[in-house]
């Protein structure tokens, strides 16, 4: 693999692939790896979709675009910082230990405009709050894990679509109708979003 200098786009979806051999990193061209499994039989699960083991060594993909679906790891939540030409970007597995460096590094990626973060199980905590400094360009966040908050800065974004499952989500006021089909969640300030999709909420979401 490692003697396709010239590849742009490496596209492993719905393959046996799990983990990427270390030659990849020798790829300076790369633009796009889509590797990621869906399991068909699965309705909603953190594991539905399966992504990929990455080695060490992917700043060297100083312009890689697209990065879907890869799996958490202390050395990678660090060095995806420097892949600062992300458009697309989407992790899977990670800790709340990891987040600190995962949610530094997205900050260092100002073209990004579609993010998708799941959690390695439902209680632990994403908390995208502490993005310093925000990509601008965003339109499509998607989250899966145990969420206490949304992020402030949404309210500055124009975003398309956002998606948050109710279930791994901590409510942050829940209140029951009068026909008792279900909780209403209310949320904080989400004047940044245009579309929401929070599953497993029986009745609509309301907003400030």
């Amino acid at each position: 693999m490692g003697k396709l200098v010239n590849i742009e786009t490496l596209d492993l979806k719905q393959s046996l692939v799990h983990e990427i051999p270390i030659e990849i990193s020798k790829l300076p061209k790369l633009r796009s790896l889509l590797a990621y499994n869906v399991d068909k039989n699965k309705d909603f699960s953190l594991t539905r979709r399966r992504g990929v083991v990455i080695q060490d060594g992917i700043e060297c993909w100083g312009i890689m675009q697209k990065l879907c679906a890869v799996e958490a790891s202390d050395s990678l939540v660090k060095e995806v910082g420097n892949l600062k030409q992300l458009r697309r970007f989407r992790i899977q597995k990670l800790t709340s230990k990891q987040g600190k460096d995962l949610y530094a590094s997205i900050g260092q990626m100002p073209h990004l405009r579609s993010l998708e973060v799941k959690a390695i199980n439902g209680d632990e905590i994403i908390d995208l709050q502490h993005i310093s400094s925000p990509p601008q360009c965003l339109q499509v966040l998607s989250l899966m894990g145990r969420l206490e908050k949304i992020p402030d800065w949404i309210a500055g974004l124009c975003l398309l679509f956002v998606d948050m499952p109710s279930h791994f989500m901590d409510e942050i006021h829940v209140q029951e109708t009068e026909h008792r089909v279900g909780p209403r969640v209310f949320f904080g300030n989400t004047k940044g979003i245009n579309g929401l999709s929070v599953d497993e909420v029986i009745d609509s979401a309301i907003f400030d």
